[in-house]
């Protein structure tokens, strides 16, 4: 969450010079003032230390160099300086925010809290303190309370745009997407050039599925922020959606020049490059997922089928080993195992390995469907069947499962058979040919054997769909 900075201009600090008739007093508060502004802060440190000197019992120099001292990272003088200045003048708030800015920065939340509570008594009208609290109030993960007090921040300075904008990212958090629309183009209404706030008002716009305002607001971001990779790789997720790869591709590419740690860019783009047929391309993209995060389950898998495809079974071996290593808790390398060793003409490993998956969780749908083809190829059809029946008992909507279920069934019982497939084809819009998405579908990276095309296209064959 965005932190926002009062420290550099001493925010509303009061220099409290009590009639003094020393002029160096108020010089050397001027120049450390100063140079705390040019964020020289040793500087600001001996300046405001003379100040000190000169008039030990003014609150002021010792508020002041506490705030150079953080600025540091020294917090033990910040605190000893604002609990010195507190001994002076006990109800100074300036010295309760300082303070409270200072536990927030060593985690002391409980200890922040008591003393943004009390300047929020002493002077109710200062906004900061409250979206300080719910800065705090994030830490200790209590949505409701950093809700509240971002609210109170907005209701003391309606102006407050980093506010709005926190504000809007918990709600949307929460998915109370509309409410944080609201906030986010309050957001940007306050400050037309915050990009993050056109990305994340794009984002929820994707998700709710408005594609075409999702694309106007990533616009915005690329042209107030042309640097920020977070509006390229937001668009090319929305260009991907709109059945625009090329601009999603060109997109990432983008972004990779701009950041070029996020692994999640190399992944993407690689599947793109996947769909496309483009596996020399999807292969480099998946490779440097792995070496920008070698802990990237998802790339090994989907590296692992391209190298099973090449018939590269040793390197396809070796990535799904190490996806299992890494998740093994996760039944889905386990079923990708099986489909390497099924390629490999080991049917029993290749069972083993779904059997394994199913075992590992029951309910996770790609070990009962890599299962079921395998025993259609075996020639169980009503073990296939039982397979896919479980699949489409849960999930009526498996496209996958349901052309299966045709396929075993279309041994068994004809009727029956055509009906699912009908369902099939219908779910994929593939009323036109059949045969065509399946094919394609092969081509994406799906498990089906030549035995099982071969019955595949039997069976389309015979129900002209």
């Amino acid at each position: 969450m965005k932190r926002y900075s009062v420290r550099l201009a001493l925010l509303w600090f009061c220099m409290i010079i009590a009639g003094t008739s020393f002029a160096q007093y108020d010089f050397y508060l001027k120049y450390g003032s100063e140079a705390f502004g040019a964020k020289d802060y040793h500087k600001a440190v001996e300046y405001f230390t003379q100040a000190v000197d000169v008039r030990p019992q003014e609150p002021a120099p010792y508020v002041n160099r506490a705030s150079a001292y953080a600025s540091l990272q020294k917090f033990t003088e910040a605190l000893e300086d604002l609990n010195t200045a507190l001994t002076l003048k006990p109800d100074l708030a300036e010295a309760y925010y300082y303070r409270g800015l200072v536990y927030m920065d060593l985690k002391m939340y409980p200890q922040a809290l008591a003393d943004l509570d009390k300047v929020s008594q002493l002077v109710p009208t200062f906004a900061s303190t409250y979206y300080y609290m719910a800065l705090i109030f994030a830490e200790l993960n209590d949505a409701q309370k950093e809700v509240d007090a971002y609210t109170k921040a907005i209701e003391t300075d309606s102006s407050f745009t980093e506010a709005w904008y926190n504000r809007g990212l918990v709600l949307a958090r929460y998915e109370l997407f509309q409410e944080a629309i609201q906030d986010f183009t309050r957001t940007l209404e306050l400050t037309p050039d915050f990009a993050m706030a056109w990305v994340n008002r794009a984002v929820i716009y994707s998700y709710l599925g408005d594609q075409h305002a999702a694309l106007s607001d990533l616009n915005q971001a690329v042209s107030v922020s042309p640097g920020l990779y977070l509006a390229y790789y937001n668009r090319a997720s929305v260009y991907n959606d709109l059945g625009l790869p090329d601009s999603a591709i060109a997109d990432y590419g983008r972004a990779e020049k701009t950041e070029s740690k996020d692994p999640r860019i190399y992944f993407n783009r690689g599947n793109l490059f996947l769909k496309k047929h483009n596996t020399d391309a999807a292969l480099k993209d998946f490779t440097k997922a792995i070496e920008t995060d070698s802990s990237f389950v998802s790339a090994y898998i989907n590296r692992s089928i391209i190298y099973r495809q090449q018939k590269a079974f040793d390197l396809a071996l070796a990535d799904i080993d190490n996806a299992i290593r890494l998740s093994p808790d996760n039944p889905s390398p386990l079923v990708y195992k099986g489909f390497i060793y099924h390629a490999m003409k080991k049917k029993d490993l290749a069972m083993e390995q779904f059997n394994a998956a199913i075992s590992m969780d029951s309910s996770y749908q790609a070990s009962r469907i890599g299962k079921g083809y395998l025993l259609i190829e075996m020639k169980n059809y009503t073990g296939a069947e039982a397979e896919f029946l479980k699949v489409t008992a849960s999930d009526t909507s498996s496209w996958n499962a349901l052309l299966g279920l045709a396929l075993a069934r279309s041994k068994t019982n004809a009727g029956e058979s055509k009906k699912a497939l009908q369902k099939a084809v219908t779910l994929e819009n593939c009323l036109t040919d059949g045969w065509a998405c399946v094919q394609g579908k092969r081509l994406e990276g799906y498990f089906w054997s030549d035995a099982v095309m071969k019955e595949m296209k039997k069976l389309f064959s015979a129900s002209s769909l």
